[in-house]
């Protein structure tokens, strides 16, 4: 099954509070310039969503963001990722929508809290 299935049909299952940090909507936008509506439908998305974003270029994120890639260099770990784990450190959540299942079975927020991934069927 594609990336696309997944998440739509994913995406209709979530309720509650989506929260997302800046950079992963800045990469998002990255990604799909060059597809054919990516970004409206990106911005469609953001919007069914009512999908939260938290500000993740504050000094102390943007940091912590930097001591967090270089924990997990091996893994590895971008900026967006990063922002990601704080951002579930920042509201103690860590159910996670990502495709990106190697990096998110290992990184870790909090005190060592792994994350739920809601995309794969294996969200333990």
């Amino acid at each position: 099954m594609g990336p696309i299935r997944i998440i739509n049909g994913s995406c209709n299952a979530i309720q509650g509070r989506v929260i997302t940090p800046g950079a992963v909507i800045t990469e998002a936008a990255f990604f799909l310039q060059d597809v054919r509506g990516g970004t409206p439908n990106l911005i469609a998305l953001v919007e069914a969503l009512r999908l939260e974003i938290w500000d993740c270029f504050s000094i102390e994120a943007l940091l912590s963001a930097e001591r967090l890639m270089a924990r997990y260099g091996r893994a590895p770990m971008d900026f967006a990722d990063a922002t990601l784990v704080l951002a579930a450190e920042h509201y103690a959540i860590g159910n996670i929508a990502t495709l990106d299942q190697r990096g998110f079975r290992t990184f870790r927020y909090g005190r060592n809290n792994r994350f739920r991934l809601l995309l794969q069927s294996d969200t333990t």
